[in-house]
């Protein structure tokens, strides 16, 4: 027999979508309803995933830690799912899943999902734009400036980022003297920073620059050139400054974090309030495949 709301619920998901009437009622009986309560963990990080999931209601959220603190990658709410990245790439969970609230899933094997994945080309496409944006969102969600938001909030500048043209070995992403237009975040690859034609440091994945001349309203201080392939998002000008009024609004509401960018020296950050400096360790940002994710269904 048809469970009703199952098929409802899985009719309305948008990767579903590009089934055909037959499909999705082959897909609903074989889909189980599971509860969880609650606290429970569905997904463990580090661990191996059987099943995909879709939120039929509750809450949950996807975590991890940096440093010993946890950070709130997103929220879930019903009509949403989890899971396909482990699946599809057959490796183990990137987050940890829990029960926000007492929870009830749609649970879909690994063969039948996978099955469905190879079968529609439509699909294939939606999963691959889909499997970036989250990698994105939660590679900004642990990025130190990102993550002082809520999950929802990075949602919101997520939206505003502008995926650039990826640059080659040694291409130039600005020059000394240019004019400050955008902030960049390095996604994947390394950069060298060169003042007066002499490489100064290199940046490297998770790292950000291109802030101090916008803050500071003048021109590029260093040229900014590509060491190997490198991947960039960018954030305008107007959306940066919009961002730090932003942040400096949040950290002050939540009394925990004040925030300015000064400058860098290794890998520390000064940051300078009144009278007081404090030395503000930078976190190591884990990053993600995101090649491996581009050229999933390459």
């Amino acid at each position: 027999m048809i469970d009703q709301e199952i098929k409802k619920t899985l009719s309305q998901i948008q990767l579903l979508s590009f089934l055909n009437e037959e499909t999705l009622q082959s897909l609903t009986e074989n889909a189980k309803s599971v509860t969880y309560t609650r606290g429970q963990k569905i997904v463990t990080k580090g661990k191996s995933i059987d099943n995909f999931y879709i939120i039929q209601s509750g809450e949950l959220k996807s975590i991890d830690e940096i440093n010993g603190d946890e950070i709130i990658l997103a929220n879930f709410h019903k009509g949403e799912f989890f899971g396909e990245r482990a699946l599809i790439k057959n490796e183990p969970a990137y987050a940890t899943i829990k029960a926000v609230t007492d929870v009830e899933l749609i649970e879909i094997s690994k063969e039948l999902f996978l099955e469905i994945i190879e079968s529609n080309n439509d699909i294939k496409k939606y999963v691959k734009d889909f499997l970036f944006n989250r990698a994105m969102h939660n590679f900004l969600r642990k990025f130190s400036l990102f993550g002082e938001m809520e999950a929802e909030e990075v949602t919101n500048w997520f939206k505003l980022l502008h995926y650039e043209t990826a640059f080659n070995d040694k291409e130039i992403v600005f020059n000394e003297g240019d004019e400050a237009d955008k902030f960049y975040i390095l996604v994947k690859g390394n950069v060298d920073v060169i003042m007066h034609n002499k490489t100064i440091s290199t940046l490297h994945e998770g790292e950000f620059f291109g802030e101090l001349a916008i803050i500071n309203n003048q021109p590029r201080a260093a040229t900014i050139q590509a060491n190997g392939k490198v991947l960039l998002v960018s954030l305008s000008k107007e959306h940066f400054e919009k961002m730090l009024i932003f942040l400096n609004e949040y950290s002050w509401k939540e009394k925990e974090y004040s925030f300015s960018i000064d400058y860098f020296h290794g890998d520390r950050r000064y940051t300078e309030k009144g009278k007081n400096v404090t030395c503000i360790k930078k976190r190591k940002i884990k990053t993600f495949d995101f090649q491996n994710t581009i050229s999933l269904f390459d």
